[in-house]
């Protein structure tokens, strides 16, 4: 499924659901408000760690994976340009 993200959209994840990204989302921020969820990118040697209030703002062209290691509520915020 492909997602043209020109809203903020909400998403509630289950332990161990995965959403990908696919594309150039660079600006993209992705937003934890409840529980925990890890995030990596293409191209990048970290993976992310985010709890309740963390933010992570996608950097680079590729495909986003979001992971819930706990329930979590993930916001997807659209690039500004």
């Amino acid at each position: 499924m492909t997602l043209l993200l020109n809203q903020e959209l909400d998403l509630s994840l289950q332990p161990g659901q995965v959403l990908a990204l696919n594309g150039d989302e660079r600006g993209v921020q992705l937003v934890c408000s409840v529980g925990r969820l890890w995030v990596t990118q293409a191209d990048d040697q970290e993976d992310y760690m985010l709890s309740g209030g963390d933010k992570f703002v996608v950097s680079k062209p590729g495909t986003v994976v979001v992971q819930a290691v706990r329930q979590g509520k993930l916001r997807l915020v659209p690039a500004t340009n």
